[in-house]
């Protein structure tokens, strides 16, 4: 300590007590240091020296301690010194100072004024801590905070793209909602969604986002994750890419994401990182990206069963046609729409002629094969917005939507002339001769709700059929031709 320090511990305490003050001083387990009113140093303890591996002369150089601190943080320390020094006030001030080996440790200067024996001021007593641990576990609990943060962050946008897609009620319905949320979780990171097509023996683009290349269809075979069942990051080898399918991904740096939902693999996310993409964002993104993958995955099975399940409900397992339950709601939400807009629209009652000799003759298998058959003929001669379904048995039905009587009467008679055109191939014999009865009823001019307007129809049927058959009737007996 300097002989200044010690002659005013002498006046006051006594030698013994004077160099008790000054071992603790110089021996204290931290760093002890003292300055004149200047700034310069006068005293650093044995602490402090073994610290910075500086001897005492070296320690008190006016140059010494700004070499020690790490140049980006001279600056900043300086400016905290001079300025307390200016104004004689108590400072603190943290920066990295540089320790014996050479490593930079983050220290933390506080400093109090000193005076002399008349109250001026006459320097400060300071003390240096090694905060380089706290400073890892502050930084360790800002980075923890920042990943709880980015986790709820991730949950929360992930519960609110789970909430939209179940709104949705097709599938090509969830591509702008899975734009928008992968957008915001991924920020500008390329990725592409592949499915499964219905047969599974290809995977199919459906979704891009900042792809570099257009996307193709490729076999599940190709692809390296789908073969492995999880995750897999393409990376350049000596001998080429791991994955067959690498050039249509990404190539170097393709993360790719098997999507799986209700334990069956529906398809594959892709990221294209590029090359040398670090492993920390990798793992991060195999980590929140297949959590992704799965609710989406999950979403579009659920729609794709909805879709399949609705499908079963309205239409006729043979024909494929639409059901008597789907036709008889189309029927009253038509007259509801015409109601109001005055629409005019037709009902077709179809009935096949002597199908249940054709049935007795070549059997229940070949009467499938007529019923499927005249399902074709119907959809194929019927406009796209048309409703043609199996009423029951051999008898049809069909709404024809925006129609007038004129025009339904030259439909009914183009779908009599295709049936009776008509030739099957039932297990090598040509089958011919099949006609069909058609009786029409249209919306407002023959009836004006739906039981009406379906017996109206049945009557004209039952009319055709008693005028021989294979012939087109209307509601009051006129015979189209």
């Amino acid at each position: 300590m300097a002989s200044s320090s010690i002659a005013v511990m002498e006046q006051g305490t006594g030698a013994a007590d004077a160099a008790l003050f000054r071992d603790i001083a110089r021996y204290a387990p931290t760093m002890l240091w003292v300055s004149d009113a200047r700034g310069a140093m006068i005293f650093l303890n044995e602490q402090y020296l073994r610290f910075t591996g500086l001897t005492a002369e070296q320690a008190r150089s006016p140059t010494s301690w700004k070499e020690q601190v790490h140049p980006d943080d001279r600056e900043h320390a300086m400016r905290a010194y001079v300025d307390a020094l200016a104004d004689r006030r108590a400072f603190s001030v943290e920066y990295r100072l540089r320790r014996h080996d050479g490593m930079y440790r983050a220290v933390l200067d506080l400093a109090q004024p000193r005076r002399d024996s008349e109250g001026g001021f006459d320097g400060y007593i300071g003390t240096t801590f090694d905060i380089t641990e706290r400073k890892a576990q502050e930084a360790a609990l800002v980075e923890s905070n920042r990943a709880v943060r980015e986790q709820s962050r991730e949950l929360n946008l992930l519960y609110e793209l789970k909430s939209d897609l179940q709104v949705c009620r097709e599938v090509d319905e969830t591509l702008p909602v899975l734009a928008k949320y992968l957008g915001r979780m991924f920020g500008e990171r390329a990725l592409a969604i592949r499915l499964y097509n219905n047969s599974r023996d290809l995977v199919e683009p459906f979704l891009a986002l900042g792809c570099r290349t257009p996307l193709a269809a490729f076999s599940p075979e190709r692809c390296w994750a789908l073969r492995k069942g999880k995750s897999h990051f393409e990376e350049t080898t000596a001998f080429g890419p791991v994955c067959p399918n690498a050039a249509s991904c990404g190539g170097d740096g393709a993360l790719c994401l098997p999507m799986t939902a209700f334990g069956e693999c529906v398809g594959v996310m892709q990221f294209d990182l590029g090359a040398g993409a670090d492993s920390v964002l990798v793992d991060a993104l195999q980590r929140s990206g297949q959590r992704v993958a799965d609710e989406v995955a999950a979403a579009i099975e659920e729609l794709k069963l909805r879709a399949r399940l609705h499908h079963q409900s309205v239409r006729d397992p043979l024909t494929q046609l639409y059901n008597r339950r789907y036709f008889i709601e189309s029927l009253a939400r038509e007259i509801n729409r015409a109601e109001q807009g005055a629409a005019e629209f037709a009902v077709l009652m179809l009935d096949l002629d002597h199908f249940k000799l054709f049935n007795d003759t070549h059997g229940h298998q070949g009467g499938d094969v007529v019923l499927r058959e005249f399902g074709k003929v119907l959809v194929r001669t019927l406009r796209g917005g048309d409703v043609p379904c199996r009423y029951g048995g051999e008898e049809f039905a069909v709404l024809m939507l925006d129609c007038p009587p004129a025009g339904a009467w030259r439909r009914a008679e183009e779908i009599r002339a295709a049936v009776a055109a008509m030739a099957i191939d039932h297990h090598g014999t040509v089958v011919q001769g099949i006609t069909t009865s058609i009786g029409v009823a249209c919306f407002p001019a023959d009836a004006g709700n739906v039981e009406q307007l379906v017996a109206r129809a049945d009557d004209a049927l039952y009319r055709a059929k008693k005028a021989g058959r294979d012939r087109v009737c209307g509601h009051a007996g006129t015979d189209a031709s």
